[in-house]
């Protein structure tokens, strides 16, 4: 599915949204607005490439 993308890369590409949700709740409580968005941004690129 990502050719060229392998194990170092692979648990972050293949993490289920529900963990990923939760991450990204717990950086928002913690007020690490700017990683939260940049893993926002990370998951949109990688969901989302045209």
């Amino acid at each position: 599915l990502f050719p060229g993308q392998k194990s170092n890369s692979k648990n972050e590409v293949c993490k289920p949204l529900r963990t990923f949700s939760e991450q990204v709740n717990y950086e928002f409580a913690s007020k690490n607005y700017e990683h939260t968005l940049s893993l926002l941004q990370r998951v949109i690129q990688i969901h989302f490439r045209f």
